[in-house]
C-alpha cells in the first residue's frame, strides 16, 4: 500500500520525524517543543517497508527489463527453438559468407544466429 508522508527535522536538537499526510498532525517536536522544519514530501510503500524490515531483499527496479524505459534491453530469442543464446550475425561475417557463397549464401536478409540449434533469421 502506497501512503503519503511528510518529512520534517528539528532545528534545535536535529530529531526526524515522518507524518501521513492523510491524518491530522501537529508539526512540533515532542522532545523540545519547537516548531519542526520541512524537508520534503515523498509516497512511501508499506510493503517495501515491512520486507526490508524483516531482512527480505528489496525490490530494485531495472530500467533495462522495463519495455516503456528508454534503457529497454529487449531479450531476443530464436523463433524455432526458443533459446536466449542468439548472436548478431557481423557485417564482416555476413559480407564474407555472400563473397564466398554469393547468392547460395544462408546469411543474405537475415540479421540473428542461434548458437543452440543454429537456425538464422
Amino acid at each position: 500500500m502506497i501512503i503519503n508522508r511528510d518529512f520534517y527535522q528539528c532545528p534545535k536538537c536535529d530529531e526526524f520525524y515522518d507524518f501521513e499526510t492523510a491524518k491530522p498532525y501537529t508539526a512540533v517536536c515532542s522532545k523540545c517543543n519547537c516548531e519542526l522544519e520541512f524537508l520534503f514530501n515523498a509516497d512511501c510503500d508499506t510493503e517495501e517497508a515491512e520486507r526490508v524490515r524483516k531482512g527480505i531483499p528489496a525490490y530494485h527496479y531495472d530500467p533495462t527489463t522495463d519495455p516503456d524505459s528508454p534503457l529497454y534491453v529487449p531479450v531476443i530469442t530464436c523463433p524455432t527453438c526458443s533459446s536466449t543464446n542468439v548472436k548478431k550475425i557481423s557485417k564482416v561475417a555476413r559480407a564474407f559468407s555472400i563473397g564466398t557463397w554469393g547468392l547460395a549464401s544462408n546469411k543474405i536478409n537475415k540479421s540473428f544466429e542461434c548458437k543452440t540449434c543454429g537456425y538464422t533469421w
